[in-house]
């Protein structure tokens, strides 16, 4: 610089710095409050590749891991790692929230497991309900203690005593047919007259509380194939079923036969007679 007679610029670590010549024949350096309104013009600055250690060279190799490395190669790693993460493969297994292919289905919501075990848990439900045949979803509603469809009726309480489920019978259903049964079998009524008639020994009283409805006290109902005699009947008549007569004793004044003779259900066949015997039905003898 003792060369220089006048002032000069010059770049020091990329900044202007004016350095000012003195009476004395030196320089002196400008501080920065004293160029704030220089007007400076600095050419362009290039820096050769591979100049700069830190920037490094555009032939760099990718970095692609937490090691030393030029910021070329570390831009270069970056844009490999985003290129490979664009299209990303996850291995079987390798997620441990997915989970695997071979994970065993779970439907207990309450327990912890991955995404690929509820899903084949669901899968097993819907085949558990789903009918692929008829396309429709077929349910069993069940009690939790049990299975309906086998066992009986939940409303209330069974009883054992004095009788219990008709061999064969089962559930609900099973009750039903047997009370039908049993009352169908042991009794026929009238729905015209409201006779009740007997046909087993569960009615054994119901001669007495219907005498009152066969015209006068003292008139039979007959469903026995056993000779009724000593009788003094007016009429006679065929009570829920066909009355089949076998043989018929008239009464003095009638005349004719009323043997074989069939009388229709609810018919009634006015004849005097003082004994009869069925070959079938059930039959109200009418008295005097």
């Amino acid at each position: 610089m003792s060369e220089m007679t006048e002032d000069r610029i010059v770049v020091e670590h990329g900044m202007p710095v004016r350095y000012k010549y003195m009476d004395d024949g030196t320089f002196a350096r400008v501080i920065a409050t004293d160029i704030e309104h220089m007007d400076v013009s600095i050419g362009g600055v290039t820096i050769a590749d591979g100049a700069d250690v830190n920037a490094g060279a555009t032939t760099d190799i990718a970095v692609t891991t937490d090691v030393a490395g030029t910021l070329s190669a570390k831009l270069r790693g970056l844009i490999k790692l985003i290129l490979a993460k664009i299209n990303i493969k996850i291995a079987d297994g390798d997620d441990a929230t997915l989970g695997a292919k071979a994970d065993a289905a779970i439907t207990d919501s309450t327990t912890s497991n991955t995404l690929m075990s509820f899903v084949k848990g669901l899968m097993k439900i819907w085949n558990d309900v789903w009918n692929p045949t008829t396309h429709n979803l077929q349910v069993t509603v069940s009690n939790p203690t049990t299975n309906p469809e086998t066992g009986l009726a939940k409303d209330g309480t069974d009883i054992t005593t004095p009788t219990a489920m008709p061999a064969g019978g089962v559930g609900i259903r099973g009750w039903l047919s047997a009370i039908w049964t049993k009352l169908n079998g042991s009794m026929v009524v009238n729905l015209i007259t409201g006779f009740a008639v007997e046909s087993g020994g569960n009615l054994a009283g119901v001669k007495t509380n219907t005498d009152r409805l066969l015209g006068q006290n003292g008139g039979s109902i007959v469903s026995t194939t056993a000779a009724q005699t000593g009788l003094s009947c007016f009429a006679i008549k065929a009570q829920g079923v066909d009355v089949v007569i076998n043989t018929m004793t008239l009464a003095a004044g009638w005349t004719g036969s009323m043997a074989a003779v069939t009388i229709k259900a609810g018919d009634v066949c006015h004849v005097g007679f003082t004994a009869v015997t069925l070959t079938s039905g059930t039959a109200i003898l009418y008295n005097n």
